[in-house]
Formats: C-alpha cells, structure tokens, sequence
C-alpha cells in the first residue's frame, strides 16, 4: 500500500464518525486499531462484544473529553443492539435445544438397545475387547481427553460470543456434546487426537475390519431409516425445509471407518449384563489365506 491508498483509508474513517470531527492523527490511531483485529494468527478473531470493548478502549485513549461524550451514547447504542440480537436467539436455541434432546433420547433408546441386540456385534465387540485388552485404556484415555477439551472450547466460546443473554443455546450444544460421548465421530477423532493413541486405535481398527465387512449393508440399511426419522422430527421442530439442499455422496470407506470405530467405542457404552453374554459367545475363526 503507497501513502495515497494509507491516507484514503484513514480519511474513509473520519467519514465513519462525522460527528466527532476527528483528526487525522485519530482516525489513523483507529485504522490502526482495525488492522490490529485483521493480522490475528489463522483461526483467531475478536467476537463483536470483544470489537465494541476494544474499540472504547481505544477510543477513550485517542478522544478528547468533549469528543468522547459524543461518542458514549452511540457506543451504548451499538451495545444494546447487539444485546437485542443475541437474546433474540433465544426462541430459536429452544427449538434447536428441544430436536437435540429428541435426538439423544432416540440413539439411547433405540438405535443403541438395537445394536446391542445383534448377535455378530455382539461377537465382534466381545473379540475387541479382548483384543484391545492391554492398549484400550491409553486410546479411550485420549479419546475422553478430547472430547473433554472439546467440551470447555464450545463453552468459553460460548460466553465470549454471547455472556449469558443466551442460555438455552448452551444447553443445545451440551446435548450434543452428550451424543458426542455416546457416538463419536471418528473424523474428529482422526484429525484431534494424540498420535501415539491414533495409530494404537487405526490398527485395532484395521483388525476390526474382517468381521464387520458382512454386516456393513444391514448398518448402512438402518441408519438410512434412523436418519430418515431424524429429519422427520427435524421438520416437526423447525418446519419444512427450504432452498437447495445438498447431500453429500455416500463414502464407503468413511462410512466403513466410522463403523470400525464405533464397534470398538461401543465395547465401553454398553451395558454389563449385555457385555456378559457377548463375551459367553466365541468369535467364528478368521479363515486361512489361500
């Protein structure tokens, strides 16, 4: 940028608050301020109530006493607003929180007591189990960790998004957070997790993968059906949907992984007189290699 483009920047500003009759020297100190937010490290920005705190502070450090009174009321203004637009949030986090606990009701109800009740995952998680004896600790130790942290990042950002004017939006993500707990998603799990740990749980991933291959199509089969319930109850809280919706491709080899994962996460969630009768039932023979 030469001096002309810096200086047209800075005069754009003094446009900005035409009441305050700024001078050069102040409007440059708030360019300044403005370019400060934009070179935070990738992935990092001010929230709007972090902007409007940072701007006082700056504004009360450049402005004279008389400037200043003329900038309060407008600052109060741009607080209230703002306020208004995250309590407005409320009805729609009650929707949201209401599908969630519809959603978490309906997987421990009934997509987790169906899985529980077939006879070969039974048999596959009771071989994981003992498989993973001696490495399941450290993994799911890593894995808790995660989704731990996971947990306190949603809410510190939280409050720095919206303090406490929208509670019940909170309260949608902690329901999710719990599905979380019950049905991991591996991806994140993939991307987040400690190497050591990742490697230990891919190649117990690995070993899962001959005994799930035959019972992929039936798992495929029932989340099409679990699914299709889930968005009819989505439609029931939020109504029809609108605009252009995209699916996704089906991924088989996400959808294998994913299933891989699960069996073994499974193994800790369910119940113990399940988990007794699983391991009563030998594993068949993995065949030889012709």
């Amino acid at each position: 940028m030469n001096q002309k483009e810096y200086r047209w920047h800075v005069n754009i500003l003094k446009q900005v608050y035409p009441d305050l009759k700024l001078t050069f020297e102040q409007a440059e100190q708030l360019y300044l301020m403005e370019q400060q937010t934009k070179d935070l490290p990738r992935g990092k920005y001010l929230t709007d109530w972090e902007r409007l705190d940072f701007e006082l502070a700056t504004m009360r450090r450049i402005l004279s006493a008389e400037q200043l009174a003329s900038y309060l009321p407008d600052h109060a203004a741009a607080i209230a607003q703002h306020s208004a637009h995250v309590a407005s949030l409320h009805k729609s986090a009650v929707t949201e929180l209401a599908y969630n606990r519809e959603v978490l009701q309906f997987y421990r109800e009934t997509v987790l007591p169906t899985l529980y009740a077939d006879p070969h995952l039974a048999q596959l998680i009771s071989l994981n189990q003992m498989r993973l004896a001696s490495r399941a600790q450290f993994v799911w130790q890593e894995c808790d960790q995660l989704l731990r942290q996971q947990w306190a990042a949603t809410v510190m950002q939280h409050y720095l998004s919206y303090r406490t004017l929208a509670e019940p939006k909170l309260e949608a993500q902690r329901t999710r957070h719990e599905l979380q707990l019950l049905w991991p998603d591996y991806r994140l799990m993939k991307r987040e997790l400690y190497k050591p740990a990742q490697l230990m749980l891919k190649a117990a991933m690995k070993e899962t993968d001959h005994w799930l291959r035959e019972s992929l199509p039936q798992l495929a089969a029932q989340q099409r059906e679990w699914g299709a319930h889930l968005r009819q109850r989505w439609k029931h809280h939020n109504g029809p949907i609108k605009g252009f919706v995209h699916e996704a491709p089906f991924d088989e080899k996400k959808h294998r992984q994913q299933w891989q994962f699960l069996v073994l996460w499974l193994g800790r969630t369910a119940p113990d007189p399940w988990q007794t009768t699983a391991a009563a039932t030998k594993p068949p023979k993995k065949p030889k290699a012709s």
